[in-house]
């Protein structure tokens, strides 16, 4: 071997003997998690910052925390494989950031409206809208990752909470004799994400007021904006105000 390459491989072991020093035992429990649970931290990373986007508030978001840190496994001995959520998964490491919790909820609304495999292209929209320098991960990416923040919060019925508020408004239009309208279209991938974009701003901006108006499909977009930020919501309907 000559004296060049001998120089080489030393610097190459050198280097990583250092790096390995460098990481903190912190730093090195939540890579192995990554790895574990085989997302990227790239998207992690990413996922959290638009979450920071999104200032939630309320009972919901009170909870989110102890969910997403929950972990819960039960050994099937005789095939070797444990059952359930395991202490310390990548999800976990989401629950210390409001970020993290508030990308965790946007992502169970999608998930809730749209289906788990929609998550990713939602969240590489509004990174490309929120944060045009941070979009790095790919959309493939960035679906794991949302798609385990939904299901670790699956304890969240937002089924019920849907109904729960349609059945208010309903009570409405049927005590004033007026017709029932649609509430529960589905909307378009476009308006909801321009409707995630101008909730952002309505959030973070104490001069932006989101106004909301119509009929058909506005179920879905007063359900995911009474679950994530209550506090900051006028809801009436007919003159009426409910919330």
């Amino acid at each position: 071997m000559s004296t060049q390459a001998a120089g080489l491989v030393q610097l190459q072991a050198d280097v990583g003997y250092t790096l390995a020093r460098g990481l903190t035992a912190d730093a090195i429990t939540i890579l192995g998690a990554f790895s574990a649970d085989d997302v990227s931290p790239i998207a992690m990373l990413q996922v959290e910052a638009v979450g920071q986007q999104f200032p939630i508030n309320g009972e919901v978001a009170s909870h989110i925390p102890d969910l997403l840190s929950r972990f819960s496994s039960a050994r099937l001995d005789r095939l070797g494989l444990a059952v359930g959520w395991r202490r310390g998964d990548a999800v976990s490491h989401m629950a210390s950031s409001r970020g993290g919790q508030a990308s965790a909820l946007l992502s169970l609304c999608i998930c809730e409206i749209f289906g788990s495999e929609s998550i990713g292209q939602f969240i590489y929209t509004m990174s490309n809208q929120l944060l045009p320098k941070q979009t790095n991960a790919s959309i493939m990416q960035l679906n794991k990752v949302g798609k385990l923040l939904a299901a670790k919060l699956c304890p969240v019925s937002l089924g019920s909470k849907l109904a729960e508020l349609l059945t208010e408004i309903r009570l409405t239009y049927f005590e004033r004799d007026l017709p029932i309208p649609e509430l529960l279209g589905v909307p378009t991938r476009e308006s909801f994400e321009q409707y995630l974009c101008a909730l952002s701003r309505g959030l973070r901006e104490e001069s932006t007021i989101v106004r909301l108006r119509g009929h058909f499909c506005i179920g879905y977009f007063i359900m995911i904006t009474m679950v994530m930020c209550p506090q900051d919501v006028l809801l009436s309907v007919e003159g009426r105000i409910l919330y």
